[in-house]
């Protein structure tokens, strides 16, 4: 079990399951989301797979995180998760 830190909070990740990562593309499809929102959907719905107290949103994701943290923190999800086997790391812009 794997942790990350998001201020002064730490939240849990662990490996996701193929279906799982399926659900989180569809929706994040249906909701025609552009890159920068997708990538914090997609993290966000990961920290609340495995900790649902923490009702995550795209909002409130991007409010708790430093710009300057944010490569940290997404490639730690990413990988205590496996999603970096599904996806490229990045926002798409520099």
């Amino acid at each position: 079990m794997a942790k990350v830190k998001i201020g002064d909070q730490e939240y849990i990740i662990n490996y996701l399951k193929l279906g799982e990562i399926k659900k989180i593309l569809k929706s994040k499809t249906e909701k025609k989301l552009d890159n920068m929102d997708s990538t914090s959907y997609i993290l966000a719905e990961t920290i609340n797979k495995f900790n649902p107290d923490a009702k995550m949103t795209i909002e409130k994701f991007d409010g708790l995180v430093d710009i300057i943290e944010f490569e940290r923190i997404q490639q730690e999800i990413m990988d205590n998760s496996g999603l970096t086997k599904y996806f490229k790391v990045g926002v798409g812009e520099k």
